[in-house]
């Protein structure tokens, strides 16, 4: 498919996502269209953050790309909590939040790209598999954890 068609399907669903906000006020909608304007900006960094792969022995830019979409999501995440007790989700607060975390925080983390740096680490040398072990869980451990680290102080001290 040409860039250009790739385009012109691109727009017509982002209209199509504003018209069922903005003429059947359906806010997932809403949700939807702020996300895909949002979502480059996550790819973005992730692009600039996958320069550090090749850098180190574990591949630094994937990990720090889903650390930093863990923490972006967990904090918008909380927010919205906050907000729903303000009656947020009848304006504009509730939508853009959820549409910055899908966006954003979606397009930075990265699951596939993660799989695939696991799977190439084990096949490379039966040595790595430690290696490869300890990266996955790691990341996985690691985003967990500061994914409550923000949620759960937010939430319970802010509401």
């Amino acid at each position: 498919i040409a860039p250009v068609m790739v385009c012109i399907i691109i727009l017509t669903l982002i209209t199509l996502y504003m018209l069922g906000d903005m003429y059947w006020h359906i806010a997932y909608y809403r949700v939807l269209w702020i996300a895909c304007w949002a979502c480059p900006t996550g790819t973005i960094i992730r692009w600039k953050l996958s320069s550090l792969n090749g850098k180190y022995q574990l591949p630094l830019g994937t990990f720090l790309a889903n650390f930093i979409g863990s923490i972006l999501s967990a904090s918008l995440a909380a927010w919205a909590t906050i907000e729903s007790d303000h009656q947020g989700a009848q304006r504009w607060e509730i939508p853009i939040i959820k549409a910055v975390s899908l966006g954003v925080a979606g397009s930075l983390s990265t699951v596939s790209t993660f799989a695939k740096e696991c799977v190439e680490m084990s096949e490379k040398n039966a040595t790595h598999d430690k290696k490869q072990f300890l990266y996955a869980y790691g990341t996985m451990i690691s985003c967990c954890f500061v994914g409550l680290a923000v949620y759960s102080p937010i939430v319970r001290y802010v509401s």
